[in-house]
């Protein structure tokens, strides 16, 4: 990639993010060399703490990318929020979200709720203290009892905190509706998604996007997603399409839960508008926006 950027002077480059070594030297050539190029990035953490020789040589080093670059791309309204404060300038920002294939992630089976616990499931690595699965759990219930309806809920992944969790939910009493099946291909998590009701992702840390909140709103379920996952910001409407609540704030998660366990018709009306939303977003969008920039003619304001 290197000599392309030195030898073809016409060609355009889009550059994934500027956390990597091998893409900040590429960065680095395409600006020495004046190429044209963007640069494409998740949603940064502008309240991340680094050490302050670092944070200024950072910040010196985006201002060059910045000014240099033709545009700036970010997944989402919390991405571009995050790259204004950090001097990006205004007139260069394009909204370029993760994608899924929504046709692929089909729109989850019609099944009575009537009559058996509501299905929750989650989809991530089984780290608590980045996914905030433990939460999940309590939330549920404490939901759960306020209720005195059941529930179950399935978390798809493997990792650190398998025993962890199975310890929590025998010490809460519901070892037997905590299900964890570990990893799961593709297609089997599309499965299991369908033949579920609600999507849970309350990560308590910062989370770029979240491509699983993508993923459960393609199949048509109600997303309860933290405020600090950027595809939250981004695509749940609350009360609409699924719920936001505050990072670690079990109590608000499990206020949320309530509510769908109490009325479960609203989950199949959220889950509509879920799947409504995730078609707003096709592969096919995002291919038209790269190839808007590449040919230079994405509107001066990038938000599509």
């Amino acid at each position: 990639m290197l000599v392309t950027a030195l030898r073809e002077r016409n060609a355009y480059f889009v550059v994934a993010g500027w956390n990597h070594l091998t893409a900040n030297l590429l960065l680095a050539t395409l600006m020495l060399f004046g190429r044209r190029f963007a640069v494409w990035t998740d949603t940064p953490d502008v309240g991340k703490r680094r050490p302050w020789p670092w944070r200024i040589l950072r910040a010196g080093w985006l201002r060059w990318v910045f000014a240099k670059a033709d545009r700036i791309m970010g997944t989402g309204r919390a991405a571009l929020n995050a790259l204004r404060v950090m001097g990006a300038d205004q007139r260069k920002l394009v909204n370029l979200p993760y994608f899924v294939d929504v046709a692929r992630y089909r729109m989850r089976q019609s099944a009575a709720l009537e009559g058996r616990p509501l299905r929750f499931i989650s989809s991530g690595r089984l780290n608590n203290e980045k996914k905030g699965h433990d939460l999940a759990l309590r939330a549920l219930v404490k939901a759960s009892d306020s209720t005195r309806v059941p529930f179950e809920y399935t978390i798809a992944g493997v990792g650190p905190d398998e025993q962890a969790l199975r310890e929590l939910a025998k010490r809460l009493g519901v070892e037997e509706q905590l299900k964890l099946p570990g990893w799961l291909e593709p297609e089997e998590l599309i499965d299991l998604m369908q033949n579920s009701d609600v999507l849970l992702h309350p990560s308590p840390t910062h989370e770029p996007y979240g491509v699983a909140i993508l993923e459960g709103m393609a199949c048509g379920l109600p997303v309860l997603a933290s405020d600090v996952c950027g595809a939250a910001v981004d695509r749940i409407e609350s009360g609409v399409n699924g719920c936001v609540h505050h990072a670690g704030n079990v109590d608000e998660l499990a206020e949320q839960i309530a509510g769908l366990l109490s009325a479960p018709e609203r989950v199949r009306d959220m889950g509509g508008m879920a799947r409504t939303t995730a078609q707003e977003w096709p592969i096919e969008r995002g291919v038209s926006i790269i190839r808007d920039i590449c040919l230079g003619q994405t509107q001066i304001n990038g938000n599509r």
